[in-house]
């Protein structure tokens, strides 16, 4: 029996996995107990009442501690899932940001080349061409 099961989800000593695994114990000890008491009651031998109460007792035990552990995983799941959208805005609100105030900054920029270069910039890419081609013979 499973009696020291950590049930602090909020631990980090431990990784999901292992208390995957833990649950998972408790749950194959649950079914174990629960097909005693199945087999118990259907063939109706040798264990008497007082040994079902106690089985039926520690089944109930076992399944409020599983049940415990449950609520603490859905709860700590669904953090999970609300941290990783925040870690999203965080990422996507400064670029976006960035891009906005940077952009004007960037255009200027531009600009300024442009005119140090005395490049006009054409409609079309052909004429941008013989333009440069034009500049550069001169």
């Amino acid at each position: 029996m499973v009696e020291n099961a950590n049930l602090n989800l909020s631990d980090q000593s431990k990784s999901f996995q292992e208390r995957v695994d833990e649950i998972r114990a408790l749950v194959e000890e649950n079914l174990r107990y629960s097909k005693t008491l199945y087999e118990a009651d259907k063939a109706k031998t040798a264990l008497g009442r007082g040994n079902l109460d106690d089985l039926l007792a520690e089944n109930l035990e076992l399944s409020k501690k599983i049940y415990h552990l449950a609520a603490k995983i859905h709860r700590w799941i669904i953090w999970q899932q609300i941290f990783g959208i925040i870690k999203i805005f965080l990422i996507i609100v400064p670029l976006a940001i960035g891009v906005y105030y940077v952009y004007p900054l960037l255009e200027s920029t531009l600009k300024t080349y442009q005119q140090l270069l005395d490049v006009k910039v054409p409609a079309d890419s052909q004429d941008l061409l013989k333009q440069i081609q034009d500049q550069l013979k001169k």
